[in-house]
């Protein structure tokens, strides 16, 4: 999980161009980065292309996976478990 955190925070980084000194943890909340619609689109799209087996599905999303940075690492895991089960 700690790669998926990683990646999670390094994604927030870039989409928001913020400092590689802030610190994100899991309780990081993504209210408190504020992130709007468009940078959740584009953290979405961006942790699709560095995570492999990841395929988020728009229609399945809901605003409680986008609380935290733990409840995004937690939909990450789930939905790469489940695309890599059915291959």
């Amino acid at each position: 999980m700690e790669k998926i955190y990683q990646v999670i925070e390094e994604s927030l980084k870039e989409v928001l161009n913020i400092s590689s000194e802030v610190k994100i943890t899991p309780e990081t909340t993504l209210e408190s980065l504020n992130l709007d619609s468009t940078s959740i689109l584009e953290l979405l799209m961006l942790l699709e292309d560095n995570i492999d087996n990841l395929e988020i599905n728009p229609e399945d999303l809901e605003p409680e996976y986008f609380e935290t940075v733990g409840t995004v690492a937690k939909y990450i895991l789930n939905n790469t478990k489940l695309i890599a089960h059915e291959v």
